[in-house]
């Protein structure tokens, strides 16, 4: 089947990293400043994570055309083309309107993942609420967990759907411990020798952003509240893709050496580094529960120390480790009316070829 492809990668290191505190200007943005529309196989491009924050050349993909055979790959740990149920691709279960489908959708043979939200309109409306929610999800708990880890998966997203309030998501946590606490995890801290979780969103033009929630992260300066962590980029550094199209997302999440700023996260876009964030990768500020880069609006306009971007503490304990990864679209009112698609009753989004692994995978290969 020609599908595309989402890699989410977790690695683990024993190196620590020293925080620049005066970065050069070179640390400032490092966005690719362009709208990936291309699927084209790049498997020469893609690669690993090390411990220096360096991307040497890599690719599970590269090894298997059309993704056959990959699953049998002693790296790979799930592989789902969505062909059997979802239990029998190995999902360990799902929550909301998510089904097989098998067409519809050019260029893909066979079945693919639909997931499907839908909210009631009142006058013509949906309620702008921040708790009217509906959410398509499929669990998969990792049966041996991880602190490395990458996740690929095709997406596909209509022109009448919009861009979720939540993509995909990771949650690590100590053995025999809840993956959620009890009242929830939005807008808390987590307890650093407990837990940590993280995501893949897409805001608003299909941009992708990380959204991290760690025992060291930034909390709104007046209020206290702590939601995830994230980066703001200048307009023209915002990297998105395009709808009606099958686009190949890659995530990567590198867990710290307990208690020490040495994590980091980064995406690709059909092979194609998009973002990377580690000690030392941009120079900016922190504002609330973001940091800011030179020629955003805010970065002059609320000032603050700078210097460069400390890295990841996500972790105190070595035993927290990857336990379950989430795909979904998760939606609500607040969202939709935030995004100018509060006219819209039905939001679809579509899923194909989903690995995870412990390397990294890459976009499938099709020579």
């Amino acid at each position: 089947m020609n599908k595309l492809v989402l890699a989410i990668v977790i690695t683990m290191t024993t190196t620590t990293v020293l925080f620049f505190q005066n970065c050069s200007n070179s640390f400032e943005s490092q966005a690719i400043n362009h709208n990936y529309n291309s699927s084209e196989n790049n498997n020469d491009e893609i690669s690993s994570i090390s411990d220096s924050g360096t991307l040497p050349t890599f690719s599970i993909s590269s090894k298997y055309k059309e993704d056959q055979g990959i699953k049998n790959d002693p790296d790979v740990i799930l592989f789902s083309d969505f062909e059997n149920d979802f239990l029998k691709d190995g999902w360990s279960s799902s929550e909301g309107d998510v089904e097989l489908s098998d067409g519809g959708i050019d260029i893909f043979k066979g079945q693919f993942a639909h997931f499907k939200v839908t909210f009631p309109l009142v006058d013509g409306k949906v309620e702008d609420e921040l708790y009217l929610t509906r959410k398509a999800r499929l669990n998969f708990d990792l049966p041996v967990p991880q602190d490395d880890i990458f996740v690929r998966l095709y997406t596909y997203f209509p022109t009448e759907t919009s861009a979720p309030h939540h993509f995909f998501g990771f949650r690590a946590a100590k053995p025999d411990l809840s993956l959620v606490p009890s009242g929830g995890s939005a807008g808390l801290k987590p307890d650093g020798d407990l837990r940590f979780q993280g995501r893949l969103d897409i805001d608003q033009g299909l941009v992708p952003f990380t959204y991290t929630y760690s025992h060291k992260m930034k909390c709104h300066e007046s209020n206290g509240n702590c939601y995830g962590n994230s980066f703001l980029f200048p307009p023209n550094d915002l990297i998105s893709f395009e709808r009606n199209k099958w686009v190949c997302l890659e995530f990567m999440i590198k867990s710290n050496t307990p208690n020490i700023y040495d994590g980091e996260q980064a995406f690709w876009i059909n092979n194609k580094l998009a973002q990377h964030y580690y000690t030392g990768s941009h120079f900016g500020q922190w504002l609330h529960n973001q940091f800011v880069l030179p020629k955003h609006e805010k970065y002059e306009a609320f000032p603050r120390d700078r210097g460069g971007f400390e890295g990841f503490n996500f972790r105190k304990n070595s035993d927290v480790k990857i336990r379950r990864l989430e795909l979904e679209y998760y939606q609500s009112g607040w969202s939709l009316n935030k995004k100018g698609f509060a006219h819209k009753s039905v939001h679809n989004v579509y899923f194909d070829n989903v690995i995870v692994a412990k390397k990294r995978i890459g976009c499938m290969n099709t020579l």
